[in-house]
């Protein structure tokens, strides 16, 4: 009887495992992320402390990806016209500092278009300016 009883929780493993794997799940716990980010751009790229910095974000690239989930649930899939993109920070990082310069939202259309300006006490060297759910543009800060 105990060798039946071994045998039968050895099948249930083998075919947990497997269904496990179909659905998605990983050692952490949830799906793996599909979309790629939305593609950014900044001008200029090249700048002085205190000067305006266009930032430009193509959220509508990714409408109808679904890349989130919630609990292992897919979060429905984002289409123009939502209004999903709002309260959007842009951050500003250089070496160990991070300064949300605004917070802004994507239009109907879910395109971002902002001016950020570089902080005035930022040094010479390499930002990042960064926006959820895109890509990050490398700013070099140049010195006056």
């Amino acid at each position: 009887m105990e060798k039946l009883g071994r045998t039968f929780h050895g099948r249930l493993g083998a075919l947990v495992l497997p269904v496990l794997l179909l659905t998605g799940c990983t050692a952490a716990g949830g799906p793996e992320a599909s979309c790629a980010a939305a593609p950014v751009s900044a001008t200029p790229t090249l700048a002085h402390p205190g000067e305006t910095v266009e930032i430009t974000v193509d959220y509508a690239a990714s409408v109808g990806c679904v890349d989130n989930f919630m609990n292992g649930t897919p979060v429905p899939p984002v289409f123009e016209g939502e209004g999903v993109y709002r309260d959007l920070p842009i951050s500003w990082t250089q070496g160990d500092a991070t300064k949300v310069l605004a917070t802004v939202d994507a239009d109907a259309s879910n395109q971002l278009h902002a001016t950020v300006t570089v902080p005035a006490t930022a040094p010479a060297g390499v930002a990042t300016l960064g926006v959820r759910s895109a890509d990050n543009v490398i700013v070099t800060v140049v010195a006056r």
